[in-house]
């Protein structure tokens, strides 16, 4: 009985580590210099993930602006390589304010992928992102952001001291 008990928990052991040795994509709204909406695709995983399809909820696309649309358009078709900790931005085109008052709050995505010279192997991440959910909440500016902007504000006010010499 002990043998059969260290041999199920061998083959748990191997399953988990085949597991977590496989890409992992994962697609986020942030906002980008406070306001703009973008969808974040990262591979959190440890290994490199192939992009093959990616799909978006037509009953949202079809609330964006023309550039948003073509952003957003689904794509089966597609062979893009994050490597580990690797991202990618995708713009909406569109200021949050505007995105809070369409008719339909939510977006689904649904990504395909599968590791490098394994086309066979899929995997498959679905998402809704719905942002009435993110409406009342505020912008955070994180302390970093704060000192980034006070030394960016010290350094012109220096500069506009610091009388120009004109060479003539």
């Amino acid at each position: 009985i002990c043998s059969v008990i260290s041999l199920v928990a061998i083959v748990i052991l191997l399953i988990e580590r085949k597991e977590k040795k496989r890409p992992y994509l994962q697609i986020t709204f942030e906002l980008i210099r406070d306001n703009l909406v973008c969808l974040v695709l990262r591979n959190v995983g440890e290994t490199p993930a192939i992009l093959r399809k990616i799909s978006f909820s037509e009953r949202f696309v079809k609330q964006l602006p023309s550039g948003g649309q073509t952003h957003l358009r689904n794509r089966d078709d597609l062979s893009l390589t994050l490597y580990p900790n690797q991202q990618w931005v995708i713009d909406l085109d569109v200021i949050s304010s505007t995105v809070f008052q369409y008719e339909c709050h939510t977006l689904d995505v649904t990504l395909e992928y599968s590791k490098p010279r394994q086309n066979r192997r899929r995997y498959k991440e679905t998402s809704s992102i719905c942002f009435d959910d993110y409406m009342s909440f505020l912008v955070y500016i994180s302390e970093t952001d704060e000192l980034r902007q006070y030394r960016i504000n010290a350094t012109i006010r220096i500069i506009q001291q610091v009388p120009s010499k004109n060479c003539g």
